[in-house]
């Protein structure tokens, strides 16, 4: 990958993902799913994805079942958004990179899988 393609994709990263933590940060749920891969929106939709996220502590604590993809947005994007930040991108091919937060103990955190669609980054699952 040239040098020019991989500062064009840090610019466009960025920015994809300053967009979306102020649609997070909105409720904005009908804006967010514009960004999902279809893979994405049909893996966090599943009976079973959305069964395993409910039996979590804090959503079992809170009595809080996830029924579908809105759900797993309100109950589990925006609460593991809210105070996240970019602080690096991993290429892991030429339309697939990771977004990437590092905790205070120096772990990477993946905030984003992203990949180009139909020259558009959309959330993907990384599978």
């Amino acid at each position: 990958m040239s040098v020019e393609k991989k500062q064009a994709t840090l610019v466009d990263a960025r920015s994809l993902i300053e967009k979306l933590s102020m649609i997070i940060q909105a409720k904005d749920y009908d804006t967010w799913v514009t960004f999902l891969s279809e893979d994405y929106k049909k893996y966090y939709s599943s009976a079973a994805v959305l069964a395993k996220f409910s039996e979590s502590a804090v959503l079992r604590r809170e009595g809080t079942v996830l029924r579908n993809l809105k759900d797993y947005f309100l109950s589990i994007v925006f609460r593991s958004r809210q105070s996240a930040r970019l602080d690096d991108i991993e290429f892991i091919g030429e339309d697939r990179i990771l977004a990437l937060m590092i905790n205070p103990r120096g772990e990477r955190i993946v905030l984003y899988y992203l990949e180009k669609q139909d020259d558009a980054w959309k959330i993907g699952i990384g599978r």
